[in-house]
């Protein structure tokens, strides 16, 4: 027998894009696949590094071709995929490319930066897939793999809207995925852990901080491009044909998962019958955990929203709740006064910095602040996400993601002199189980759970905890076009092994949880409020 190996040929034929592929973990994918047999095309930002990536695998005898692309760019994107037309269209789409220009953590990340960031890490991704698919869709089997990350799972410090970016794609991953599953279009991710490149060279060659990072990896090295470029093979390959919808994790052990789970709440353990009877319990007889406590809530006139505006107060915090519609903020603080309960109101468009601005400067004026509710969302595309328009993503996560940062950001001044400040985002199940007429909401649910990791990794020792609930479908307006024919709202109870649909004061309860003192030793953490339904990335 040889002591050579045959090269593997499972892409003999197929034709492949990766995205910034002209050194690390791109270059090595690129490599990988056209030794498996595939056309591939690199690209990069700059031309003498697309020329020198092409010349190296071309003295291989690899069949590679390049060209610049940033893809951030449409025009130069479309010029990627007429190249792959040329040559006889696309199977195989890598996204690799992303960008870190901010180190340091979240909340300490400027605007610009976060724009940037989740401009070429998100939202690019996302355009490539969507505008890959009329050639993907032309050949026997397509395959989209996303690039994300260990920090998508494990925040680090220094990166911290980048992590947030990276958990965003597994959102994107599982969204995608759930649209194209029956095109014979598969969507997976791959997450590296901390890999040899000058990407991480921050990381990896300060004997400090190798010595810091090493002691999170179980295997006690780092990885090197090659270890991913055999997974992203095997995504590529028809070996993973059954595979959709999932993440591979190359991290050397490093921990991996976003592992939701109901806590338990007051001590009792929560199941499925005395969930309803310890939500209704507490609405009735309310606890006082939240005297002497300020808190903001953001689109609480209706729904979940005023539900918790409503418990807060009902334990004696203040409550500043918001809307966009200055008829809606006055109604509700007409019903809640008339309940006897301590809030105010005012109009706030979560996207709108003056507005923001004032809100707080209401919270100083009645005294400072102890908890931020960032529950304000919108979903102005009903479509699956690669059908999701330009402009509408752009609102989606302009509102969704984006104003929840920096509510949170905004808030820390006032927060800090607390003494126990609580931020609580309202993500949703379809962050993790998305659904098809949601597409892009379902996506920003999901990178609403990475930047409650990351931001209470950030502030941890700052006795502020950060926390999420994802509800399941609760009975709103917002949620109201989902049921509205008979068939669609027996499709949707049929997901839910409960057999029905949340209130919002079953929400309420959580959050006021959250805020209270008994989640003192609790952050980082989700806390899923959905009958049952799958959860977990």
């Amino acid at each position: 027998m040889s002591g050579i190996a045959a090269p593997i040929t499972r892409l003999t034929g197929k034709i492949a894009i990766v995205t910034a592929s002209t050194d690390g973990i791109g270059f090595a994918i690129a490599q990988r696949l056209a030794r498996e047999g595939a056309k591939v095309i690199v690209s990069s930002r700059k031309q003498n590094n697309v020329d020198e990536a092409v010349s190296r695998l071309k003295s291989e005898g690899l069949d590679v071709t390049g060209l610049i692309c940033h893809v951030s760019k449409a025009d130069h994107r479309k010029k990627l995929f007429e190249m792959a037309k040329s040559l006889g269209g696309l199977d195989i789409l890598v996204s690799n490319a992303a960008v870190n220009p901010s180190a340091g953590g979240v909340l300490d990340c400027d605007e610009s930066t976060w724009d940037k960031i989740f401009e070429v890490n998100v939202k690019a991704a996302y355009l490539l897939a969507k505008e890959a698919l009329p050639l993907l869709r032309e050949r026997p089997f397509g395959r989209i793999i996303f690039v994300s990350s260990i920090g998508g799972f494990h925040p680090f410090d220094l990166l911290g809207t980048y992590s947030v970016s990276k958990t965003a794609l597994l959102g994107l991953t599982k969204a995608a995925a759930a649209q194209l599953v029956r095109e014979n279009i598969t969507v997976n991710s791959i997450a590296p852990g901390i890999i040899k490149t000058k990407f991480s060279t921050a990381i990896t060659e300060p004997e400090a901080a190798r010595e810091e990072a090493l002691s999170r990896i179980p295997m006690n090295r780092f990885g090197v491009p090659h270890d991913i470029s055999g997974a992203a093979a095997y995504l590529a390959s028809e070996d993973s044909s059954y595979m959709t919808g999932e993440t591979l994790i190359v991290a050397g052990g490093m921990p991996s998962r976003l592992l939701i789970q109901m806590q338990t709440l007051l001590g009792v353990k929560m199941t499925p019958k005395n969930v309803l009877i310890l939500f209704r319990t507490m609405s009735s007889t309310p606890l006082q955990r939240l005297c002497g406590r300020t808190a903001v809530v953001t689109a609480s006139t209706e729904g979940i929203g005023f539900a918790i505006a409503q418990r807060f107060a009902q334990e004696g915090a203040k409550v500043i709740i918001s809307s966009r519609k200055e008829k809606n903020v006055e109604a509700a603080v007409a019903k809640l006064k008339s309940e006897g309960l301590d809030v105010c109101g005012l109009v706030c468009h979560v996207s709108n910095a003056d507005q923001r601005k004032k809100l707080f400067e209401t919270a100083k004026a009645s005294g400072g602040l102890d908890i931020l509710v960032s529950n304000a969302a919108v979903n102005p595309s009903a479509t699956a996400v690669l059908d999701c328009d330009e402009k509408a993503w752009d609102k989606v996560f302009d509102v969704n993601v984006k104003a929840s940062f920096l509510l949170a950001k905004e808030s820390l001044p006032l927060l800090r002199k607390s003494g126990c400040g609580r931020i609580i985002f309202i993500s949703s199940i379809a962050g993790f189980q998305p659904l098809d007429l949601i597409g892009a909401y379902c996506v920003s649910k999901c990178a609403i759970l990475g930047l409650t990791k990351t931001a209470a990794a950030q502030l941890a020792k700052e006795n502020i905890t950060v926390n999420c609930i994802a509800p399941g479908l609760v009975k709103t307006k917002f949620s109201q076009f989902l049921v509205e024919k008979e068939e669609d709202k027996k499709k949707v109870l049929s997901m839910i092994p409960m057999g029905r649909m949340a209130m919002p004061n079953e929400i309420a309860s959580a959050a006021a949880f959250l805020a209270s003192d008994d989640a003192s030793y609790m952050t980082g953490e989700t806390i899923v409020i959905a009958g049952g339904m799958l959860s977990r990335l």
